[in-house]
C-alpha cells in the first residue's frame, strides 16, 4: 500500500500493522498506511509530516513506556536513543500519570512509545487521555500487545480504535501480534517475552516505525 501510494499528497497515519514480509492494505477503509517489512518504506510526504505542528520547545527524541515484554530489549533499544521506562506487571493504565508527568515537567520528547496490556485490561479512555496529554506536537506509537491471555483480544481492539480516532495524524498502530503471529520461535515457552532470536525483531519493529513515521 505504501509503495501504490507513496505519490498521493496526503497519507492518513492511524494505524501501522508491521509484521514480514508484505506490504499490503489493512481491511478498514479508515487505515493507515500499512508496514508489513522490516526494510524501509517510501518515506511520507511533507503533507503528512506538516500535519503535526512540531514546536521547537518540544525536544526531539523517543520515550518508551512498557512491561517485562519491552523491558527485556532495554539495552537494545537504548542502543538506538530510545529512553526507555518498562518494569514488570506494569499496568496500561499507570502510563496516564507517567506521561502527564513528563509533560507537566517539559521531558516528554516528541515520539511516544507505549506497550501495555500484557497484564491486564486496557481502558479506551486511558489510550486517550494518554494521547491527549500527549497533545497534537507528537506522535503515539501504540504497540498491539501478545499473550495467551483472556483479555488480550478486547485490549487490542481498545489500542485499535484508539488509534482510529485521531484521523490518522497523531497515533501510530505498531501491530506486533501481527508481525510475530507466525515465529513462535521468538518466544520463550511462555509465548510472551521475545528470546534472543526474537528481541532484534521487536526492536526492528519499533525502530522502523520511527524511523519512517516519527517526530
Amino acid at each position: 500500500m505504501i509503495a501504490r501510494r507513496a505519490s498521493r499528497a496526503l497519507l492518513p497515519l492511524a494505524a501501522v500493522a508491521l509484521a514480514l514480509p508484505l506490504l499490503a492494505a489493512p481491511p478498514v477503509a479508515a487505515a493507515a498506511p500499512v508496514l508489513r517489512t522490516s526494510a524501509l518504506p517510501a518515506a511520507p510526504t511533507t503533507a503528512v509530516r506538516a500535519a503535526v505542528v512540531r514546536p521547537a520547545a518540544i525536544r526531539a527524541g523517543t520515550y518508551a513506556i512498557g512491561d517485562s515484554v519491552m523491558l527485556g530489549s532495554k539495552s537494545l533499544l537504548t542502543s538506538h536513543g530510545i529512553t526507555v521506562n518498562a518494569s514488570v506487571s506494569r499496568q496500561f493504565h499507570a502510563a496516564v500519570a507517567t506521561v502527564a508527568l513528563l509533560r507537566r515537567s517539559g521531558k516528554l520528547p516528541r515520539n511516544l512509545v507505549v506497550h501495555l496490556g500484557t497484564n491486564g485490561y486496557v481502558n479506551l479512555s486511558d489510550c486517550t487521555t494518554i494521547v491527549n496529554t500527549a497533545g497534537p506536537s507528537r506522535r503515539v506509537f501504540l504497540v498491539t500487545a501478545k499473550a495467551p491471555r483472556s483479555w488480550i483480544p478486547l485490549a487490542n481492539k481498545h489500542l485499535r480504535a484508539c488509534a482510529a480516532a485521531y484521523g490518522g495524524h497523531r497515533v501510530v498502530l505498531v501491530d506486533w501480534v501481527r508481525i510475530s503471529s507466525r515465529h513462535p520461535e521468538w518466544f520463550y515457552s511462555d509465548r510472551v517475552h521475545p528470546n534472543s532470536t526474537g528481541r532484534p525483531h521487536y526492536v526492528a519493529m519499533i525502530t522502523t516505525a520511527l524511523r519512517v513515521w516519527g517526530l
